[in-house]
């Protein structure tokens, strides 16, 4: 099938799509693979590659208008950043703290032995079962990886066994850690400002008043976005006004979005009060006012398989009057059997 088939034939299906930003997102990346593979000259392989490719994108364009689960979850993931390009785009921002002075290079003079800096929205994500998608990291694996094993301290029985650990291996295992766990994390869109007793918000002026960095899609409206896909009747923007969607989506559409708000963390910058001391100057200053959590929205759909402790719900007297009666209820059939 030529180019220009292709074309037509992703076109088409993309203009089915019921998301207007799936839509633009992409029309967009059709036009850049086309003429992608248009350019490809003096190299046929390479160019029927990128071609098969695209005969794939049009096969998973076709299965998500057909109400393909997998094909249209695929689709979703690609255009909000869960996978992709778009992810890395999303997460680089967090991969650096500007604000922190550079850490000292593990090897006196070699700068490139310098460990990676973990910035205060990383370490938020980092340490959540909400955004990790593995076990979240506890704070002193940060400090300090498991894979540096017990040979980084001088003093430990497998130092004085195997010998200490070279700061080479250490700089390569601490870079590799960082790397590994970080694409481990569901990028956010945005960062919320939250102040006490204050304004609460994602744009870009209520985050400048708050001290905090914005990144992704700040102040876009493209979590909002999705929470209306999700089914939520009313979504209030930044300009204080609440929007109520004219059309509620299908129950299988809104399913899908809640299963991707489910991997979209929401994290949240908390400026803390800053008290005076005995000499008028402040106790917090700067970015250590700061601090960082990370929720879920109240549409977020998650497998049960995937849960945490942190994410599950608190175990109330209702929940424990309800098992106790269950169990009785259990042991009263089982014994009734016996007896037969």
């Amino acid at each position: 099938m030529s180019v220009a088939s292709l074309y037509r034939t992703c076109h088409r299906e993309i203009r089915r799509f019921p998301d207007s930003y799936l839509r633009e997102f992409f029309l967009l990346k059709l036009r850049d693979d086309c003429h992608t593979i248009l350019h490809t000259k003096g190299n046929d392989e390479l160019r029927s590659r990128r071609l098969k490719r695209l005969g794939k994108e049009a096969k998973r364009l076709h299965a998500a208008n057909q109400r393909n689960v997998v094909a249209y979850d695929k689709l979703l993931s690609i255009a909000y950043g869960r996978m992709g390009k778009l992810k890395y785009e999303l997460m680089e921002p967090l991969l650096t703290d500007p604000s922190a002075p550079p850490p000292p290079p593990l090897i006196p003079g070699v700068e490139r032995s310098r460990p990676p800096v973990y910035s205060r929205e990383l370490k938020a994500l980092l340490t959540s079962g909400i955004s990790h998608t593995t076990r979240p990291l506890l704070p002193e694996d940060i400090q300090r990886p498991k894979v540096l094993g017990g040979r980084e301290d001088p003093k430990s029985e497998e130092s004085r066994i195997y010998g200490p650990l070279s700061k080479r291996r250490e700089v390569n295992l601490r870079k590799k850690f960082f790397a590994e766990e970080w694409k481990k994390v569901n990028a956010p869109l945005e960062v919320v400002a939250e102040r006490p007793l204050q304004e609460k918000g994602t744009a870009q002026d209520v985050l400048d008043r708050a001290g905090i960095r914005g990144f992704g899609f700040q102040g876009l409206g493209l979590f909002a976005h999705i929470e209306r896909m999700a089914g939520k009747r009313k979504v209030e923007d930044e300009a204080g006004t609440t929007a109520t969607p004219a059309k509620q989506p299908s129950y299988w559409l809104r399913r899908r979005y809640q299963v991707l708000l489910g991997r979209i963390p929401i994290l949240t910058g908390f400026v803390r009060t800053q008290k005076p001391n005995q000499t008028g100057k402040n106790l917090t200053k700067g970015k250590d006012a700061i601090s960082y959590s990370v929720n879920m929205a109240d549409y977020a759909v998650r497998p049960s398989k995937s849960r945490t402790p942190d994410q599950m719900p608190e175990l109330t007297a209702d929940h424990l009057a309800w098992y106790d009666s269950a169990e009785r209820t259990s042991t009263k059939s089982k014994s009734g059997k016996r007896a037969k």
